[in-house]
């Protein structure tokens, strides 16, 4: 019995060495080591507050814009109140963000503006929405109600199909994008084609510079600057505008189709209601009247590319009611 005890002893102690104990236990230290150092970090909880993240996304753009005239306009007199002043600038702070709540999708674009420009910077001009709406996503279409921006043509450098698109245009020579009130729904099928329809509730022209702006060139009437219109001999012609209606009968309407064939986008749109630019009645002998009316506009065009060249065409056609 003690030789047999013994020998099981030896067996035990070639079989499982002491060594291997110990490299077990060392294993275990090291296993855990690798499970602290591998273990994730908590993961920051995702702001849940809509508000908070729509600021925290919020694309901002500031931009300084310094202008000069050459030479003073000969129409214009400090005396009477005109801006005179050869140096003028002014800067803007554009916020752009998104703001997702209860599914639906609330497009934000907000615009701070200031400047040396006499009487141009009012409330309503120092900060405003230039875009403002409510955009919901069911299957292939989408839904959006609100003030929008209304992109029609479709090419790069200039597109004379955007005829209905409104612009803010206190500085002329660049223009801020406005949106247009608006119902739209728009349907996509697969690739790039989709049709749009549109309802416009109400009609808002284009913002100009104000009577004093140097930009107006003395003549109190941004669309009638380049104008020399005929009256009575030594007597100055008189400009009134006619108020615009806005009832449910006045909506404008539009349907765009989009399409690409063999690599080319083509676009067709249709327009009808008030036009974009006032005409002139004549009332009396020096006298008129500015009168926006309705009417019909039909676009189209093509976009593509050839290479390292682009082309582009479009055409547009305005048919007023009379």
């Amino acid at each position: 019995m003690p030789f047999i005890a013994f020998c099981l002893a030896i067996i035990i102690c070639v079989m499982f060495p002491p060594s291997l104990f110990a490299q077990d236990k060392d294993t275990k230290k090291i296993d855990d080591l690798d499970a602290l150092l591998s273990s994730e970090k908590p993961v920051k909880q995702e702001d849940k507050n809509p508000f908070s993240r729509a600021f925290k996304q919020a694309k901002w753009t500031w931009s300084v814009t310094g202008y000069n005239f050459t030479q003073d306009n000969e129409h214009q007199d400090e005396s009477k109140g005109d801006d005179t002043k050869l140096w003028q600038s002014y800067t803007q702070l554009l916020m752009d963000t998104w703001l997702e709540l209860a599914g639906y999708e609330t497009k934000i674009d907000l615009l701070f503006q200031y400047g040396s420009e006499k009487d141009q910077y009012t409330s309503n001009r120092i900060a405003y929405f230039s875009q403002l709406y409510v955009k919901k996503k069911i299957d292939k279409s989408d839904f959006v109600a609100g003030y929008k921006y209304i992109e029609d043509g479709i090419s790069t450098l200039f597109s004379p199909s955007k005829r209905i698109a409104k612009y803010d245009a206190d500085h002329p020579t660049d223009p801020d994008k406005l949106g247009v009130w608006q119902l739209s729904w728009t349907y996509y099928y697969t690739g790039n084609n989709s049709t749009e329809v549109r309802i416009l509730p109400y009609f808002e022209k284009s913002r100009y510079p104000p009577e004093p702006s140097r930009w107006m060139a003395g003549k109190g009437d941004y669309d009638l600057v380049d104008s020399d219109l005929p009256g009575k001999a030594g007597e100055d012609y008189q400009i009134t505008e006619e108020k615009i209606r806005h009832r449910l009968t006045d909506s404008g309407f539009m349907i765009k189709q989009k399409m690409t064939v063999e690599s080319i986008d083509f676009f067709l749109s249709g327009y009808t209601g008030y036009l974009p630019e006032p005409v002139l009645k004549r009332v009396s002998e020096n006298e008129y009247e500015k009168v926006y009316i309705k009417g019909g506009i039909i676009a189209g065009g093509f976009s593509t590319t050839y290479g390292k060249w682009e082309w582009h065409g479009e055409g547009v056609c305005q048919i007023p009611e009379n």
